[in-house]
């Protein structure tokens, strides 16, 4: 019997795990890699562990660690990313999807009345919260805004990809809904909010590689805020809620510009699984 030389799957993300750990790269990220890039799945990595695996395979994988060892994000290398059990394409247009916000999602998403609603997902950015509401609740009208025409291109993209019929519409916010007779049940949004000060405190991957125009805002990051809840006050119906992704250190000052917008509203502060405040809710 022949003995291959090839490494092994194992031997080859043993190296990947090593060299990603030695340029300051988690390494978890070679998993990740291996299995995204390859179409592996979890049982498929342990089934094929100590497998030759094949040259070619090889190549591509060896080229997308070093990508990953220069920080360039796993999920822009591979071009997806999940959320909510569905794949999404990803590019350097539009901010990766975050765990975090796949679990205020969930949380909200199964709470909902089952008659039908209408939402706007406010720069939506790759979709990932429009499409999934839409995929799990067909019966409600969803629109997406984003001021880019680059993203919305990638938003479209995955909503056809996905089946999901949502609306798209370019503009800044909320703005370009404005002058349109509709009035929504349900507002979210995952804006930008990083202040600018708070630049050194950012992994170097998201730092370097994606987009600036999603990430930061004015006013200590509070601008887009200030801007999605004052144009709120003409397109909501007579009960509604909004609920608004917030940075660790924005849950106070959030919250008091959603009760200074409504101060008839119920607001509420929630916290992810860290601890840490990741969600303003606006409940009327």
């Amino acid at each position: 019997m022949k003995v291959s030389n090839m490494p092994s799957y194992s031997e080859v993300l043993q190296w990947a795990s090593s060299f990603l750990a030695d340029r300051g790269v988690e390494p978890h990220v070679a998993k990740w890699l291996m299995r995204e890039g390859l179409d592996l799945s979890p049982t498929d990595l342990l089934v094929k562990a100590k497998d030759p695996m094949p040259a070619g395979d090889r190549q591509d994988y060896t080229k997308q660690v070093k990508l990953a060892s220069c920080h360039y994000p796993a999920q822009y290398i591979v071009g997806h990313e999940w959320f909510d059990g569905h794949k999404f394409k990803v590019n350097p247009a539009a901010l990766i999807p975050r765990p975090e916000t796949e679990a205020w999602f969930a949380s909200y998403i199964d709470k909902l009345s089952p008659n039908p609603l209408k939402l706007v997902d406010v720069g939506t950015g790759t979709g990932v919260i429009g499409i999934s509401h839409k995929l799990r609740r067909p019966q409600d009208q969803v629109y997406l805004t984003d001021i880019s025409d680059q993203v919305l291109d990638l938003a479209r993209e995955n909503a056809q990809n996905l089946g999901a019929q949502v609306h798209l519409v370019q503009g800044d916010f909320l703005a370009p809904l404005l002058d349109q007779d509709i009035h929504f049940d349900l507002i979210v949004s995952n804006p930008p909010y990083i202040a600018k000060e708070e630049w050194g405190e950012m992994d170097e991957s998201v730092r370097k590689y994606e987009p600036k125009l999603a990430l930061f805002a004015d006013q200590d990051g509070l601008a887009a805020y200030q801007k999605i809840l004052t144009q709120s006050k003409s397109l909501v119906s007579d009960k509604f809620m909004i609920l608004l992704e917030i940075g660790y250190k924005q849950g106070q000052a959030v919250s008091h510009l959603a009760q200074e917008t409504y101060p008839q509203a119920a607001v509420k502060t929630w916290t992810d699984l860290a601890g840490l405040d990741r969600l303003v809710s606006v409940l009327v």
